[in-house]
This record gives C-alpha cells, sequence and structure tokens, in this order.
C-alpha cells in the first residue's frame, strides 16, 4: 500500500493486526479541579480580581432575581464583565464565540465555574449595559495601562472595541 508522503508501507497477507478502538459516542465523568484549570499567573485571574474591586452597584441594581421570588438566577454582572473583558483582550467580539470558548478554552470554565453561558444572555448584557460598560472598559484600559499589564496589541484591540462598539 502507499500513501502519498508517506513511503511505501508492506502489509504482511498472513497477520491480523489488533487495534484500540475509537469510541466516539462515550460517555466520560472525570473529576475536575476547575481552580487548576489556569495557572495563579494566568491574566485572567487578573482581570477578575480586577473586576472584584469595582463599584458594581448600577449592575447589582439592575438584577430583576431576587431571593425568595419565582425564577431564576441571574449571572453575576462581575461573571460577564470579566468574560467581555477577557474575551476582548483575546481579540473575540462576539456572545456566540465566548459560549462556544466556554466549553473548551480553560480560562473561560475557569470564569464560570463549568457553568455554561448562552450567547444570547451574553450579547443581551453588552446590549443592556452599553453605556455603563464603556465607562467602564475605558477605565479598565486606563488602570491595566498605568499598571504595565498591558502590550501594544492589546491596546490595539481595545481601541478597535472602543471604536465600533
Amino acid at each position: 500500500m502507499r500513501v502519498e508522503g508517506w513511503g511505501e508501507v508492506e502489509k504482511e497477507k498472513s497477520r491480523r493486526v489488533r487495534l484500540k478502538p475509537i469510541n466516539r459516542e462515550q460517555m466520560v465523568l472525570r473529576p475536575m479541579d476547575v481552580e487548576r484549570l489556569v495557572s495563579e499567573d494566568h491574566e485572567v485571574r487578573a482581570i477578575w480580581e480586577f473586576v472584584g474591586r469595582v463599584d458594581l452597584s448600577p449592575y447589582y441594581e439592575e438584577v430583576d432575581a431576587v431571593e425568595g421570588e419565582a425564577g431564576r438566577s441571574a449571572f453575576d454582572p462581575r461573571l460577564m464583565i470579566s468574560l467581555w473583558i477577557y474575551a476582548y483582550s483575546k481579540g473575540v467580539s462576539s456572545g456566540r464565540e465566548i459560549s462556544r470558548l466556554c466549553e473548551y478554552d480553560p480560562a473561560y470554565p475557569w470564569l464560570t465555574g463549568l457553568e455554561p453561558v448562552n450567547y444570547h444572555t451574553l450579547s443581551d448584557f453588552r446590549v443592556d449595559h452599553k453605556e455603563v460598560l464603556d465607562e467602564l472598559f475605558t477605565e479598565v484600559l486606563g488602570l491595566l495601562s498605568a499598571e504595565g499589564l498591558m502590550s501594544l496589541e492589546w491596546k490595539g484591540r481595545w481601541a478597535v472595541y472602543l471604536g465600533r462598539w
């Protein structure tokens, strides 16, 4: 048998090989330490800590879900803001893409604690909080830049983001 680029492969006719089957339909349950998904010095941790120091009371005032009343719990505004900031730092500007990245890129599941976030929820949050987010993102940009935590590439991404938001 000949496979282009691999050269000749000869097969013995009297020998039957036994191969381990690949089963992609199986379900796997594995324990996972969410804290270990990203290193201690990963930039997503810095973003999470930074957003935790910002006054987010305007966001919390808009949350309709309250304890003792019917309805689904809301996502923490700190999480939503952190997801958008981290995504923009990586050049991602789509709620659909962020939702997809939450499934496999370790930084996103670390932020969400493995909780799935629907793209519509992300997009609605961005649309509903446009003005406050503009101010917050500008503040984040200034603080990270002043601390020397922002590369030139990152600054370029933010400039594009702020220009088209």
